[in-house]
């Protein structure tokens, strides 16, 4: 097994983006284009010629130089053409702690790791096949989710999609509004980018809600590629909670989309009890796990901590 770490001026870019086109786990996030925009100097492992590759974000602080995780990447880890084994995984990993003492990676559902190694975090994401008829994911709902539809559309709650980034981001920065995560300017600067990207190669939809005084209450930022749309921002008013603008959202988005070989990711929507809503939409949890190690000697410990609070 030959696994190499190139610097990002040693990529092949070309051969990087087939091995995520084709690889049965890729996903948007691992796409090179989209490295690019949410991590200046992303450097990569990658096994034999591009067989199977893993893209590494790291940061500076001060002198240390750590790898990490970004909050538009929820997932990377280890992306392959061909079925993954443990043992892959596990050599990709042991590669990267020879060079970060300190490391955090969120794997994909795909990537199976050995317990033992390194320490690790198990987290869930929620998701939803679309292949079925509307009226055959309509019939998987909870009962509660009927419940909610029916008293947004006594609010007049209505749908639209691909409406101006900037209404979109006007209302991820508002206060008071629900949001996925909490964001910097930077990472404002980054989502604008993501969405001029996406836009103009139609991989990327933002569908919003409006409430009966044609007010902007909810939106979401779907993302596709690789046979997956991933909600990758969402944002909703406190209005929009009351009147369950993002139940009336996400099934219109399901209904626009049902019958297609697509699988919908719940990751970052923005809603006060995010496991009964997914669940309520007949989607299935999916385990992956986020590994981590940090390794240094205790007075570095503590300048590193230091360092990163005046850097936030």
């Amino acid at each position: 097994m030959d696994i190499q770490y190139l610097k990002n001026e040693e990529i092949n870019f070309v051969k990087w983006d087939n091995c995520i086109n084709n690889a049965y786990n890729g996903c948007i996030y691992a796409f090179s284009w989209y490295l690019n925009i949410i991590c200046e100097d992303w450097d990569a492992i990658i096994k034999d010629d591009y067989s199977a590759v893993m893209p590494v974000l790291y940061r500076k602080t001060g002198p240390f130089r750590y790898s990490c995780n970004s909050i538009f990447s929820p997932r990377l880890g280890v992306f392959s053409t061909e079925i993954l084994k443990e043992e892959i995984v596990n050599a990709f990993l042991e590669k990267l702690s020879t060079l970060y003492s300190v490391f955090s990676i969120n794997l994909n559902k795909y990537n199976k790791v050995k317990a033992s190694l390194f320490n690790q975090k198990p987290k869930v994401v929620y998701e939803c096949d679309l292949i079925e008829t509307y009226e055959n994911l309509r019939n998987k709902y909870h009962p509660d989710i009927n419940v909610a539809l029916e008293k947004a559309g006594k609010h007049k709650i209505s749908v639209i999609k691909n409406v101006k980034p900037n209404d979109f981001l006007n209302l991820i920065t508002k206060k008071h509004v629900l949001i996925s995560y909490q964001i910097k300017k930077d990472d404002l600067i980054n989502l604008r980018r993501i969405i001029a990207f996406v836009y103009r190669h139609g991989i990327g939809e933002i569908y919003v809600a409006y409430n009966s005084y044609n007010e902007l209450c909810a939106a979401c930022l779907f993302l596709k590629s690789n046979r997956k749309s991933n909600l990758i921002f969402s944002a909703i008013t406190q209005e929009g909670i009351q009147q369950h603008a993002m139940y009336y959202l996400i099934d219109h988005y399901i209904k626009k989309h049902a019958g297609q070989t697509l699988t919908l990711n719940f990751e970052n929507i923005s809603v006060p009890d995010k496991e009964k809503f997914c669940k309520g939409f007949g989607a299935g949890a999916y385990f992956y796990v986020n590994v981590h190690q940090e390794k240094r000697s205790f007075p570095g410990n503590i300048l590193f901590r230091l360092l990163k609070v005046v850097q936030e």
